[in-house]
């Protein structure tokens, strides 16, 4: 758990220094093509730098390998977005870092 909620919070760093909606709906712009072919790829790398973290870790044992590494990645990409959109739509308002990591 303690793995998934630092991958959880790096994401929340890397949206809070990028932003989030300035990519929302990039890839219908002609124009930005090469920029939407760019964050593509950033959020790819992403997704396997995470799978790539979590198979070292079971291979190493210091994480359980009864789940595969991809489902973990897409828990905590789940997470991730859940708590994104309740960030960005007001319903955690008002939550500290501590509360949310609770």
């Amino acid at each position: 758990m303690e793995k998934m909620e630092i991958m959880i919070f790096e994401f929340v760093k890397h949206i809070s220094v990028f932003g989030h909606h300035f990519f929302f709906g990039i890839e219908e712009i002609p124009e930005l093509h090469d920029i939407n072919l760019r964050y593509q790829t950033m959020n790819r790398e992403l997704y396997e730098d995470k799978l790539h973290k979590v198979e070292d870790a079971q291979k190493l044992g210091t994480m359980k390998d009864t789940i595969t590494p991809k489902a973990i990645v897409d828990y905590v990409y789940l997470v991730y977005f859940a708590m994104l959109e309740g960030i960005n739509s007001g319903i955690l308002h008002g939550y500290t870092d501590t509360q949310l990591k609770g």
